[in-house]
């Protein structure tokens, strides 16, 4: 692949003053391949005195996460085991609640974290939180940083909301299809015995003159 490279004039004289015949074109490819094995050897380097595996270690350890915590699992391990030990007063109650919220346009936040464990997974992802407070305010300075420092929170409650949520609502729509299920099969086999039902028959003496 040939490119064109733009020089100064003024550098072009410079150059034909000390050397007149010179190859401008040789020269800049000569310096373009000075420049690549430059970075071939300090990657080489990097490599054989073990700093990059040990950049790779660093970026993994405990102190220093780099990945977020996936609270839509967190919170979906968490609904399905609160929905296996609720009872059915205790379920009633939370549908009841939730229908009421909803249909008044309150946020339901507060219930989920009521009957959930996000504020465990929060502590045990301490460390995250603290790197991403650190990367906030290096970014935005200290004047922000506490208004910045919601963002994180808030955007991992609101992912452990959704996924619980979604979860139960699941296990509602279910619950509602079984109970339907059941309803229709009871109609069913009311109309079967209604239709096995023997035509009534007229009496003899009723049919005497």
């Amino acid at each position: 692949m040939r490119i064109g490279i733009n020089v100064p004039n003024d550098l072009i004289q410079r150059v034909k003053a000390v050397q007149p015949d010179v190859n401008i074109s040789r020269v800049c490819r000569e310096a373009l391949e000075e420049l690549v094995s430059r970075q071939d050897l300090v990657e080489i380097r990097v490599n054989a005195d073990g700093t990059a595996e040990r950049i790779l270690e660093f970026s993994r350890s405990q102190d220093n996460p780099l990945v977020e915590p996936d609270w839509a699992g967190y919170a979906w391990e968490d609904a399905k085991e609160w929905v296996s030990k609720v009872t059915p007063d205790e379920w009633d109650d939370f549908c009841e609640s939730y229908d009421y919220d909803e249909s008044a346009g309150v946020g339901f936040d507060t219930v989920v974290l009521l009957h959930g464990n996000f504020f465990k997974w929060e502590q045990e992802n301490e460390a995250w939180f603290r790197q991403r407070f650190r990367q906030l305010r290096k970014s935005n300075g200290n004047a922000k940083i506490l208004d910045s420092a919601k963002g994180p929170l808030d955007s991992a409650k609101r992912k452990y909301n959704d996924s619980w949520l979604s979860y139960v609502r699941k296990v509602r729509q279910k619950q509602r299809d079984f109970f339907e299920a059941e309803y229709k099969r009871h109609i069913d086999e009311i109309d079967k015995r209604v239709q096995a039902r023997l035509s009534p028959e007229v009496p003899p003496h009723l049919l005497e003159p």
